[in-house]
Parts: structure tokens; sequence; C-alpha cells
């Protein structure tokens, strides 16, 4: 070896992997020999994201879930409760969810009533570029209150992992088809009387 030269170290792939604890997100390239769960390398089930803090857009209001939703009128908040209401810098839960409930919550949700007084469209924000947008809302009666789900949670679950509560999961399963009456008992039963519009 020439005198000034140093020895190349080996590289040791576990010291480029985050620590157990960290806050950081486990962001790893989706290719065709890797694909890695939020949980692999003992991850928290509760993931913040902070890689890419909240930037400045029309992105979707916080709320934690299960949390009193107020922001379709405070005259709601005692019925509705948040599910979904995802934004970047906030902590939220993630793991592993059944196909068949990612299958029945696109029905339910292309079918959906909608609301009486819808704000706008959101953008996902979880999303490095590009992330996509969503302005409606599925209501999922439970027992005694009403789950309010923006459709974007959809794509959380696809995309960022996101995992309902397990109460919510049981509703949806259980929820009739949303443009059947039972549907709509349902909803009246529970605290939703003048709180969503018919689709046109």
């Amino acid at each position: 070896m020439r005198s000034g030269m140093q020895r190349e170290r080996p590289v040791n792939f576990e010291t480029l992997l985050p620590r157990r604890n960290s806050l950081l997100n486990l962001r790893l390239a989706t290719t065709s020999c890797l694909c890695v769960t939020p949980q692999a390398f003992g991850l928290s089930e509760t993931r913040r994201n902070v890689l890419k803090p909240s930037q400045p857009g029309n992105y979707m209001t916080f709320y934690a879930d299960l949390q009193p939703l107020d922001y379709f009128g405070k005259e709601h908040k005692s019925v509705l409760r948040a599910i979904g209401w995802l934004r970047g810098g906030q902590p939220f839960s993630t793991g592993d969810v059944e196909e068949s409930l990612f299958e029945r919550l696109k029905v339910l949700t292309s079918r959906a009533l909608q609301i009486a007084a819808i704000p706008g469209i959101h953008q996902c924000d979880l999303c490095q570029f590009d992330g996509p947008g969503g302005s409606r809302n599925l209501l999922i009666p439970g027992d005694g209150v009403i789950y309010a789900m923006p459709e974007l949670a959809i794509h959380y679950i696809a995309a960022h992992w996101y995992q309902p509560p397990e109460e919510f999961q049981r509703a949806v399963l259980t929820c009739p088809d949303t443009d059947s009456m039972e549907y709509k008992r349902a909803l009246l039963a529970n605290g939703g009387r003048g709180m969503f519009a018919a689709r046109g």
C-alpha cells in the first residue's frame, strides 16, 4: 500500500437503518427485490412524519382519530368522530389493514352521501411529490356516534400504511350500502339528522 493512502472500510448496512424509537420515518425505496413494512425494524406503531413538515397549502385539518369533530359545525361535534384526518408533522397509527376492509371502504366512499357543507378539496401532504386530492367524506354509523372519514384516508391506507381504529373497522364491515334506506335510518338513529345531503 502506498504511503498516505487510507484503506477503504467496508460498509455496515445495519448502521444505515433507523434506530428503535427514532423519530425518522422508514422510507425505503420500493424496488423489485425489497419491500419493507413500517414495523420491520421494531418501529413504533405510531408514526410521525418529520421528514417532510407540513407546508402551506390546501391540506387536511388535523384531528386525532376518534376525536369529536367540529369541522362541519359545532352543532355536530357531540355526534361526529374523526377518522383519518391526517396531516404532515402529526402522529398517526400504522399497520396492516385487511384487503376486505380496504375494498369495502372504496365502495362505500364512491357512493357516499355528502355532509351538507363541503369546504373544498384537500391535498395529501404526506407524499413527497404530487399528493392526490379529495373532497368527499364518508359517514359510518357507529354505536351512538357517527364516524366521519375524508376520502383521502383510502390513499393514506394504501400509500402511507395508515391503520384506522379497530372500532371503526368493525363499523365499516357491518355498514349497510350507503344508497340504502337501512343506511339512512342508521345515520338518523345515531344523531345524523340534518347532517347530510342527498347525492346529486
